[in-house]
């Protein structure tokens, strides 16, 4: 496999960010951009990977500092506000530990994802049902399912959505090894993406033949964000 081409325009730019939990600082003067491609986000326990994946998803609110987006549909006029914005149906995130759509059946949770998900691709959804064995959970309940069923079914529907931006955390927790399989599969497809970021949030994913940008979270008094950009090839 040869090098894989990352776009130069950013998909998403972190500036000067500031965020803490009761008064215990996680991130200060945090600055990021996020190209096409995937990126694994890495780091120690509590050193900042999910927050930063809710920060990026707009599921928490920084204390300082913003989270711009590349809007390809806003008006140069209105660019910069709505920049400031989650672009609607283009970030797809489900936080694995929520219990969002916990009352959905599997296939009413993947019935609405194409009102949700402008890029939505029904194709892909088939192929993520197949890969990750989820047509025997279709009618059930997804507060039924057991935790690695839950997660694949977050999965397929990031799969499915073809959203700009797409955040994963700990993608393959949980999972039996043939998802596992899938799952990486599908990720070194997405690493090859010149159009599509994919932000992973992981203590690790098994060396791989597809090149990704590697970003280590370390700690050091207050969360410093310590970018470690690492290109993996065959």
């Amino acid at each position: 496999m040869g090098h894989t081409h990352f776009s130069n325009s950013p998909v998403v730019q972190v500036r000067d960010l500031a965020f803490a939990y009761a008064g215990c600082p996680v991130f200060a003067n945090l600055n990021l951009e996020t190209l096409s491609g995937l990126t694994l986000v890495t780091g120690d326990e509590s050193s900042g990977k999910s927050t930063l994946l809710k920060l990026l998803a707009g599921q928490l609110q920084p204390d300082r500092g913003s989270v711009l987006y590349a809007l390809e549909d806003a008006a140069p006029q209105n660019a910069a506000a709505a920049a400031s914005r989650v672009p609607s149906g283009s970030v797809y995130w489900v936080d694995p530990r929520s219990d969002q759509d916990h009352f959905l059946t599997v296939q009413a949770y993947f019935v609405q994802l194409p009102t949700l998900y402008r890029g939505f691709d029904p194709q892909a959804l088939g192929q993520a049902i197949e890969g990750l064995s989820l047509h025997a959970h279709l009618d059930k309940s997804i507060y039924m399912l057991s935790t690695g069923t839950r997660r694949k079914v977050w999965l397929a529907g990031a799969a499915a959505s073809h959203c700009r931006l797409t955040l994963l955390d700990e993608p393959l927790a949980a999972l039996d090894q043939r998802s596992q399989v899938w799952v990486l599969a599908w990720l070194g497809h997405m690493a090859q993406q010149s159009h599509r970021a994919y932000v992973v949030g992981s203590y690790g994913l098994p060396d791989q033949a597809y090149s990704y940008k590697n970003i280590v979270l370390e700690k050091s008094g207050d969360h410093a964000f310590m970018p470690k950009p690492v290109g993996h090839a065959p």
